[in-house]
């Protein structure tokens, strides 16, 4: 998950952007509050450095997910500061009403993020729901009770009732009373850790803290100074109304409901945060952009990209390098030319162009554009295979496997190193062509520039 930002952050440097100059980012822990001191101080401190070490520039801020309700509670929270020091704020995916299928089945059932063979090795969805339920920044990111919804979502259960001699019900929860649904659901909800017992029960405490944030963004206000733009995804199916049970099979204790696996309806969003809600950012925004992409796929879509290039112009800013890295070179005079008094035609750039009149990419820019993203698929390959012998030897270790299936391993790391020669020797295959393909080039563009030169009266030798 850390490589999400990284193409956005190449291309930014692509286009003239310094790390620790004019390009900083700035992390936090998703579990807290949006609105903690720790949160608001640093981000303050973040922006008072940008500011200072851009030369006194204003700060151009791009948030995605909750780091939009973070940027949204500092700049309600710290109003003049927020002019002072911000230029423009891009907001990508951000849950502005909250993500009401997503949030309400976490405090209910959990957070699972990767299915089938690679949930082996990732965080299981009953853990995530034992963190969740502690987590200031989920309740703060529950469906907003006050935002007119074209249709409020809910959450169903379909229980016995008692009182009707165990008729089959279907009861529905908006979201204003869905508290309800949650105190008694997680009323016996227990952790255990260390041989002791810890009880998790629905949080009231965090709720009231996090309907005090919610007053505290829906209170924020754009300075007039600040130029606001707003992404969306579309296109997925987003869960927005959840559901437990069913007819057949329904809920008796509403503690069951934390066991049970929910059932979705859709609307369209990013698959995580609805565009009824990331588009109400109540702000009068330049632009309102809706791009197909999932949730964190937006960081890296080649149509969001483009938009940030625009908003934050950088593609005039990239011809402007070009055209200063080219006069800078035209001050070079190459002996015996005859460039003097004003006679004589002045060389041409000493860069190498080819015929299109573009700068070929250097070898090592085109390792790093095409050889990393694929190493970076083999190591996730390696770390996979690595897993899988460590856990195999762990079970026999354990006895959790008879004994004689220790015959086994010694085949299956064969095939398993097999699998990853393959996959070396077709990362050799892609590569190494590729530089005498450059070097190809570049003989070319030698050839091309010296006829060039010899054209215009310049004496280039003979090598």
């Amino acid at each position: 998950m850390v490589y999400h930002f990284h193409d956005m952050i190449d291309m930014l440097v692509d286009c003239g952007y310094k790390k620790g100059t004019t390009l900083f980012g700035y992390g936090y822990d998703f579990r807290q509050s949006n609105r903690i001191d720790k949160v608001m101080v640093g981000l303050r401190v973040k922006l008072e450095t940008a500011y200072k070490a851009s030369g006194g520039k204003k700060v151009n801020i791009i948030s995605h997910s909750m780091g939009g309700l973070l940027v949204r509670c500092f700049m309600s929270m710290n109003h003049d500061i927020f002019a002072k020091y911000v230029n423009k704020w891009i907001c990508i995916a951000c849950p502005f009403q909250g993500a009401p299928g997503c949030i309400n089945d976490s405090l209910l059932t959990g957070l699972q993020f990767v299915y089938g063979f690679e949930s082996f090795f990732f965080v299981s969805r009953w853990v995530m729901h034992q963190l969740l339920v502690e987590c200031p920044s989920i309740y703060e990111m529950l469906p907003n009770p006050h935002f007119k919804w074209k249709e409020a979502p809910i959450v169903q259960v379909w229980r016995k009732n008692p009182e009707k001699d165990g008729m089959v019900e279907l009861v529905l929860y908006e979201a204003t009373d869905c508290v309800s649904l949650f105190e008694e659901a997680l009323k016996n909800n227990e952790l255990k850790y260390n041989g002791k017992t810890i009880a998790l029960p629905f949080n009231m405490s965090i709720f009231k803290w996090a309907t005090e944030t919610r007053q505290i963004l829906d209170n924020a206000e754009l300075p007039d100074t600040v130029s606001f733009y707003n992404i969306y995804g579309t296109s997925y199916d987003t869960p927005y109304d959840v559901c437990y049970g069913s007819e057949s099979s329904p809920v008796g204790d509403l503690s069951e409901v934390c066991h049970t696996m929910p059932v979705y309806t859709y609307v369209g969003g990013d698959g995580t945060v609805p565009i009824e809600s990331a588009a109400a950012d109540g702000f009068a925004a330049k632009e309102r952009v809706g791009i197909e992409a999932d949730h964190r796929g937006l960081l890296c879509d080649e149509n969001v990209l483009e938009l940030l290039k625009k908003w934050l112009g950088l593609n005039e800013m990239k011809s402007t390098r070009r055209r200063l890295s080219k006069s800078k070179v035209m001050d070079f005079v190459p002996e015996g030319s005859s460039f003097e008094n004003g006679k004589g035609n002045p060389p041409p750039p000493a860069t190498a162009l080819t015929s299109r009149g573009r700068r070929r990419p250097r070898p090592s820019e085109s390792i790093r554009k095409h050889c990393l993203p694929q190493m970076k698929h083999i190591f996730k390959i390696i770390a996979m295979l690595v897993a899988i012998s460590a856990t195999w030897i762990g079970l026999l270790e354990t006895s959790t496997l008879p004994r004689s299936y220790t015959w086994l391993l010694p085949i299956y790391l064969v095939v398993a190193l097999g699998c990853y020669g393959l996959f070396m020797v077709g990362f050799g295959l892609m590569f190494f062509p590729m530089c005498p393909q450059e070097a190809v080039a570049l003989q070319k563009d030698i050839v091309e520039a010296k006829e060039f030169l010899s054209k215009k009266g310049v004496d280039v030798g003979s090598e």
